[in-house]
């Protein structure tokens, strides 16, 4: 996990919700994955933080209780029943 997605539970929420929502609309939906030109594991490297920056940018949008997989009052969160 790269250094963008650490620091706070929300945050870490965030990261992995984004890496199971893309895996489940590529593998289940027949999404379209975003062409990447990787030539070196520096390449990798920068395309995968910028993936979780992206979708962590996103996803800090949503509530706590969406994205906290112990939400008050018991309930399952969104996220906890992703993954």
């Amino acid at each position: 996990m790269s250094h963008q997605a650490s620091g706070s539970a929300p945050i870490l929420c965030a990261h992995l919700l984004d890496t199971a929502l893309r895996k489940l609309s590529m593998v289940r939906d027949a999404g379209d994955a975003e062409a990447a030109s990787i030539c070196s594991p520096q390449d990798l490297v920068a395309l995968v933080n910028r993936l979780n920056r992206e979708g962590v940018t996103v996803h800090r949008r949503l509530s706590p209780s969406v994205l906290d997989p112990h939400a008050e009052n018991g309930r399952r969160s969104e996220v906890s029943k992703l993954v």
